[in-house]
């Protein structure tokens, strides 16, 4: 951290040496969309095991949802037949219509409106029933939302699970973050990037860290302080009777 005084040539770094942890920025909880048996898991689905975005995490028994995406898909089959029976009423009926009653305009129970809408509207619902069967069998395939790490994990294969139910705690890669306890004397020789501080957001401003650990050997690592966080302890007994 650098400290500038008024005079420009008196200019000096300091050091502040901290600890924390190493923690994942961002955790999410994998959970499936719909109910199933798990058929197969990737080898990857292990607690600490690294996975890829889109990588397949667990499948489940997809045979009713194909059923369901038949069933759909005849139905929709149908009632797209029924319209088009229901349009070629239609036209005979105009036909019958304008023969009888030449220049008169068609009324609405003649000219069959009401069975044509009730008709496109069964169709509509059909290919919405058609289009969310496919879909629920798409999600019989559970993939990765992000790069990242398994934290733990509560679904093995041959489980059944229920839709919206967890099945593991999972960690991005992407960026991690350590919490840094300072003294109080330490905090005239850093700038902290305050939360209400309305100044521009310049990253070049931010104090830089360097992160060290030599847990299987020594490595470093570039890093920048992004936020603060303020700890409150409850004054003890004893301070409170002092402040009386």
């Amino acid at each position: 951290t650098r400290k500038e005084s008024s005079a420009a040539s008196d200019v000096y770094k300091r050091q502040l040496q901290s600890f924390g942890r190493l923690s994942a920025k961002t955790t999410s909880t994998l959970t499936s969309q719909v109910s199933g048996l798990v058929v197969s898991v990737n080898p990857q689905f292990e607690e600490g095991a690294f996975f890829k975005k889109g990588d397949i995490l667990l499948s489940l028994d997809n045979r009713d949802f194909q059923s369901a995406i038949n069933s759909a898909k005849a139905d929709l089959t149908q009632t797209q037949q029924d319209l088009a029976l229901e349009k070629a009423q239609v036209s005979q009926a105009k036909a019958d219509w304008n023969r009888l009653n030449k220049g008169k305009t068609i009324p609405p129970l003649v000219s069959r409106t009401p069975q044509i809408l009730q008709a496109k509207a069964k169709v509509s619902a059909a290919h919405a029933r058609y289009n969310q069967a496919i879909l629920n069998f798409k999600r019989t395939k559970i993939s990765a939302p992000f790069d990242g790490r398994v934290l733990s994990k509560t679904a093995s294969i041959g489980d059944y699970i229920n839709a919206n139910s967890a099945l593991a705690n999972l960690m991005t890669s992407a960026s991690l973050q350590v919490r840094l306890s300072l003294k109080n004397s330490d905090l005239a020789f850093i700038d902290l990037p305050e939360q209400n501080n309305r100044q521009v957001n310049d990253n070049s401003l931010l104090p830089a860290v360097t992160f060290t650990t030599n847990l299987i050997e020594e490595q470093s690592w570039p890093g920048e302080i992004v936020r603060t966080c303020l700890l409150y302890t409850s004054p003890s007994p004893r301070d409170k009777r002092q402040s009386r």
